[in-house]
């Protein structure tokens, strides 16, 4: 290859690199701009604005622009609580006064070690299966809450 030849290559390949370069950038940027769209959009839709309802009669709670059916039955401990919960939304609950309004003899031989708290795992768990959303309620082996993040109060 005589140096004439080999300084056009050379151009040439320097020349491509930079406009891979270039094609890059220009990925990145768009890159960019379509994640911000993303997050404006997902500014946009502020779950807590959203309605947050119990309807006890369907066994549906209506929450993230979702009606999530939580049972079948309700007399399960998932929907026995949430009719519970409903009651006072705001309100942080004694585990022992949600079994006193599931008119659950208080006498810790014949009730189930932490039924409240296994109750409100199974309600986080059909809820995040329909929202992606894993903290709808806070509990505890003690005390049960719904998230203040997601009342509309």
């Amino acid at each position: 290859m005589n140096e004439e030849n080999y300084d056009k290559f050379n151009f040439k390949t320097e020349h491509f690199k930079y406009m891979m370069m270039a094609r890059e950038i220009a990925n990145l940027a768009n890159t960019k701009k379509l994640h911000n769209d993303i997050i404006e959009k997902l500014d946009f839709c502020d779950i807590s604005k959203t309605i947050l309802n119990f309807d006890d009669e369907l066994n549906t709670l209506s929450f993230a622009d979702e009606n999530i059916k939580i049972s079948e039955r309700a007399d399960s401990d998932a929907h026995e609580l949430l009719r519970t919960l409903f009651k006072n939304k705001s309100k942080l609950w004694d585990n022992d006064d949600i079994l006193d309004d599931w008119k659950f003899c208080l006498d810790k031989k014949r009730i189930p070690k932490n039924k409240v708290y296994h109750a409100g795992k199974s309600v986080n768990r059909i809820i995040a299966q329909e929202t992606k959303i894993k903290d709808f309620l806070i509990l505890t082996t003690k005390t049960t809450a719904i998230n203040k993040k997601y009342l509309n109060e």
